[in-house]
This record gives C-alpha cells, structure tokens and sequence, in this order.
C-alpha cells in the first residue's frame, strides 16, 4: 500500500510537471501569436507606404512628361519666332532709304 501511495505521488509531482510545461506552452504560443499580429501590421503599413510612394511616382513621372511636351512645344514655338524675326528684319531692308 505504501508503494501505491508513493507511485501515486509520483504520478501527481509528474501532472503537476506536465501541466506547468502546457501553461509555458500556452503562453509561449499566446506570445509568438502577438509576435505574429505585429508582424502583420508593420507589413500591411510598409505596402501603404510603398503603394503611396508608388503612386507619387507615376505622378511625378507624368508631371515629367507633360513638362517635356511642354518644353518641346515651346522649342517649336522659339523656332517659328525666330523665323518671323528673320523674315521682319529681311522686309524691314527693304523698307530703309
């Protein structure tokens, strides 16, 4: 009878053992969980800020091509004007006593 009584007690120290192992499992994988949800967020926020810079990009390279456009356009518009200088100073000649 004490031998039943010992292993008994030794079968409650081992409970006690496992059951204290899945509570500092538990907690372990409660804290890898808000580890992870972390995680997640800082990830989610770091694709807004690449979306948003992104997004700036394609804005700014678009402002870039109209200002080319532009820049062309007003290179063609610089060439007719000198052309037209041209043309009034060669009439203008003509106009001198």
């Amino acid at each position: 009878m004490e031998r039943n009584r010992n292993e008994t007690g030794e079968g409650v120290s081992q409970i006690a053992l496992a059951d204290k192992a899945l509570q500092q499992i538990t907690t372990t994988i409660t804290e890898v969980n808000s580890f992870n949800q972390q995680i997640a967020a800082a990830s989610e926020e770091e694709q807004d800020r690449v979306n948003n810079t992104s997004n700036r990009i394609s804005q700014i390279a678009a402002a870039a091509q109209a200002t080319s456009e532009k820049a062309s356009f007003g290179t063609t518009l610089a060439e007719q004007l000198n052309s037209i200088s041209v043309r009034l100073q060669e009439y203008s000649k003509r106009f001198i006593l």
